[in-house]
């Protein structure tokens, strides 16, 4: 896991910081169509790709929910 941190601006124009943790993962495995160990045990590339987790805790902090996103979602987006 990773601590980085997102600037971003509010509509007021105030800038904020937050903290975001990054959790790295084997999706991302970029394969060639040419070489590589796939290809060479004769199996077919798979596409680029991963998935957003978002977790948050409960109003009481509680109870940490998690939900999955092909996109990244915003911090305030509560439609998930």
């Amino acid at each position: 896991m990773i601590e980085a941190r997102r600037q971003r601006m509010s509509p007021s124009g105030v800038a904020r910081i937050r903290p975001i943790h990054l959790i790295r993962s084997a999706a991302y495995k970029q394969e060639c169509l040419t070489d590589g160990w796939a290809v060479e045990k004769g199996m077919s590339s798979r596409p680029l790709g991963g998935w957003w987790m978002l977790l948050r805790w409960n109003v009481e902090h509680t109870e940490l929910r998690a939900s999955f996103h092909d996109s990244p979602r915003d911090d305030n987006d509560d439609s998930n």
